[in-house]
């Protein structure tokens, strides 16, 4: 039971740990989906204002037309005079506009590329994030299976070693006693092996019925980990027994949750 905790810790640890930076992520994502749309509004704007100085340029170009037709009423000289002057203020006026308009274009195609880098940025580190996110997962998840099979493994060999002592043991005790009550004791020890598989085999069917009887109080699913305290039977042995209840088609799995069948 300590492994078995240890390892649900271990991996409530991590599922916290994605989640917050699934969060951060989702965050900086939305950061730049939103630098994004300031950058549409934006780009409106100009788009507004550059109309509105064309307008204004039509309308001053209008306003000097009418200026001129005025002008030429009067005499030649004031009228070339005048002509020559608005010749080279158009000429002014019309090269200060497109500087200020290339200008202007040059700042937004600047502006594009600033908010272009700064996404690319932005989806870059969420995409390394997520690659060494899923790395470090993988890692400390084999590593927990890795510390739960050699948990496992020692168990083992502890049951091992002990069985071994108990079988050195009564060897012992049958060569040390006399003929007469070794094929006794055999005799009575071959009826109690028969008695205790008897009623390891009825305990197994009992247990078996209270698996499906609580799986069926769960139609939402329940795992191996949820039956060892209302069952009182340790996690290793009903894990067993599931596993052959789901082989002979009496539950259905799916992740690590049995259901109902």
């Amino acid at each position: 039971m300590g492994m078995a905790d240890d390892m649900k810790k271990i991996t409530e640890d991590i599922i916290v740990s994605h989640d917050l930076r699934v969060k951060v992520l989702g965050d900086l994502f939305s950061d730049a989906h939103q630098t994004m749309k300031d950058f549409e509004a934006d780009r409106k704007k100009m788009a507004k204002e550059v109309d509105s100085l064309r307008k204004g340029f039509q309308k001053e170009h209008k306003e000097m037309a009418d200026a001129l037709r005025e002008d030429l009423k009067k005499g030649e000289t004031d009228r070339l005079n005048a002509f020559k002057d608005l010749k080279e203020d158009l000429e002014k006026g019309e090269t200060d506009r497109l500087n200020a308009f290339k200008d202007m274009m040059e700042n937004i195609q600047k502006c594009i590329k600033d908010i272009e880098t700064y996404t690319a940025d932005k989806l870059k580190e969420f995409s390394d994030a997520r690659t060494d996110m899923s790395e470090e997962l993988k890692k400390e998840l084999v590593k927990a299976n890795r510390n739960l099979l050699k948990g496992y493994a020692d168990e083992r060999e502890r049951m091992a070693a002990e069985w071994q002592k108990m079988v050195v043991t009564i060897a012992g005790k049958k060569v040390s006693g006399p003929k007469p009550v070794e094929r006794i004791v055999k005799k009575k020890a071959e009826k109690a092996e028969i008695k205790t598989a008897e009623e390891v085999t009825e305990e197994t069917r009992s247990l078996e019925e209270r698996i499906l009887e609580i799986i069926s109080e769960h139609p939402e699913g329940m795992r191996v980990g949820e039956m060892e305290e209302p069952l009182e039977t340790p996690r290793m042995k009903l894990g067993v027994i599931t596993k052959k209840l789901l082989d002979e088609g009496k539950v259905r799995k799916e992740d690590q949750f049995y259901f109902p069948l």
